[in-house]
């Protein structure tokens, strides 16, 4: 049995494309999400680990996930760990980047900081006194 996902084409072409995945597959790319969102984004697994250990192919695991969550598994765990992130700064402002960057996954806090920086556009600090800021004017 196959479950139908209708996945846009690019922008020059109006048409749209339907790709059938089985439901086996499905089920696999709701499981690597549902993971990924438990663990907020701190995922020791890769899809190839849940690909092997749910039995189905990897390179259809990606291409199902893509078209279900529009985003790879990696850069779904990339939002789901900045997320995280900017919402731990904001509701604990006395939590250290240090602890952050250690309960995110990160070995260094200069990771963290610069992953950071390159997805929300300033490090972590300046994310904190931002918030700090904007709070007082309040």
């Amino acid at each position: 049995m196959c479950t139908f996902v209708s996945v846009d084409r690019p922008k020059a072409d109006s048409r749209r494309a339907t790709i059938c995945f089985t439901e086996k597959t499905v089920t696999a790319a709701h499981a690597l999400k549902t993971y990924i969102d438990e663990n907020n984004g701190n995922v020791g697994l890769c899809a190839a680990d849940i690909a092997g250990r749910l039995e189905v192919s990897t390179r259809e695991l990606r291409r199902a996930f893509c078209s279900l969550f529009q985003a790879s598994p990696r850069e779904y765990q990339c939002q789901v760990r900045m997320a995280h992130a900017k919402s731990e700064l904001r509701k604990q402002p006395s939590v250290s980047i240090d602890d952050l960057s250690k309960q995110l996954g990160y070995s260094e806090r200069g990771d963290f900081a610069k992953f950071f920086k390159k997805h929300v556009g300033m490090t972590p600090a300046e994310y904190r006194s931002a918030r700090d800021e904007q709070s007082n004017c309040k």
